[in-house]
């Protein structure tokens, strides 16, 4: 006898196929031969695939009743026929595969293109599919349904990711997402030039000015200015992103130079160096000067000169040059 007979799976699609399974038991203890199955396919009997426990899937499509017959045998005698009711062949989802989003690297001055295959096994065509795109993690509901996300909506530096759910009519197949896009930058970088004034060399009591150019090739303005002074070789940062050294910062015989980077608010030029400017000497400055002794004076009196002077640099009197005049002469 056959017991427990029974479709597999219980609710079958063209994509899970169909069997019938049971349990043989004959009372003598004789082993299964000859059992006959018998399958009909909306209430016509397929003989070709008579005595098949599965049914060929190439004769499986949705919506088809399917309804099978087994009778066991143990090669002598047939037992009572087992005849199941009909099941339904249901409906397979739909996939969307091979999703892809071009460009594979975008600019921000790009638009995105979602691509992706449907396929249906029972050959459903594609109705109401949903397409949905997700800016940073957020999903952006004006974008629902849309295969296109415009360069309007795209920033550099921008994550985007779409995800698209298939549906044949009948039902939903499973999500399907991308890949995370990083939105690349179109912006091209900007350059700078720089020199210090006064040009050529200084002393102690001139002001160091850098004086900045900007360029952009997108023609982005200036966004911001990074400047960074060097004294022998070593950044003084009390000075940092500052135009002027002023008179009191520098010293007789020091090397100074600046360093000099410009950003239009996306992009970072290269750092350029203005030309290296030295502190040179600056000469002392006579603050009073007098004659000895003072008043009329005779023939027999020596005169003699005496003066004071600064020097900023700190140094001191040596090799000074005296020029006397006798009667407005040299």
């Amino acid at each position: 006898m056959a017991s427990n007979v029974t479709y597999v799976p219980t609710s079958p699609t063209k994509a899970t196929g169909l069997a019938v399974a049971y349990d043989f038991h004959d009372a003598d203890g004789d082993s299964e031969q000859g059992t006959q199955i018998k399958w009909w396919r909306d209430g016509l009997q397929v003989t070709s695939i008579n005595d098949l426990h599965d049914v060929p899937n190439s004769w499986l499509a949705r919506g088809q009743q399917w309804q099978v017959e087994v009778t066991p045998s143990d090669g002598t005698e047939d037992g009572d026929a087992v005849m199941l009711n009909p099941v339904t062949i249901g409906n397979t989802p739909p996939i969307a595969r091979n999703l892809e989003v071009s460009p594979s690297d975008p600019l921000d001055t790009d638009d995105l293109v979602l691509d992706y295959e449907y396929f249906d096994l029972d050959g459903n065509t594609q109705q109401d599919t949903v397409t949905q795109w997700y800016l940073d993690g957020a999903r952006i509901p004006e974008l629902d349904d849309s295969s296109t996300v415009s360069r309007l909506w795209i920033r550099a530096g921008d994550e985007w990711q779409a995800s698209v759910r298939p549906h044949d009519g009948t039902e939903y197949g499973n999500t399907v997402w991308t890949g995370v896009i990083v939105i690349g930058s179109s912006n091209l970088q900007p350059s700078a030039t720089a020199y210090i004034t006064p040009s050529g060399n200084a002393v102690t009591t001139d002001a160091l000015q850098v004086v900045i150019g900007y360029s952009d090739p997108d023609g982005d303005p200036k966004d911001a200015t990074e400047i960074r002074w060097l004294r022998d070789g070593t950044q003084i940062s009390a000075y940092n992103d500052m135009n002027w050294v002023p008179p009191d910062a520098t010293s007789k015989g020091e090397v100074w130079e600046a360093r000099v980077r410009v950003s239009d608010g996306l992009m970072w030029s290269e750092w350029v160096t203005a030309g290296q400017i030295s502190i040179l000497n600056t000469p002392p400055v006579v603050t009073s000067i007098s004659m000895l002794p003072g008043g009329d004076l005779i023939t027999t009196t020596n005169l003699s000169v005496v003066w004071e002077q600064t020097d900023i640099d700190g140094d001191a009197e040596s090799n000074s040059e005296i020029r006397w005049w006798v009667n407005g002469e040299w």
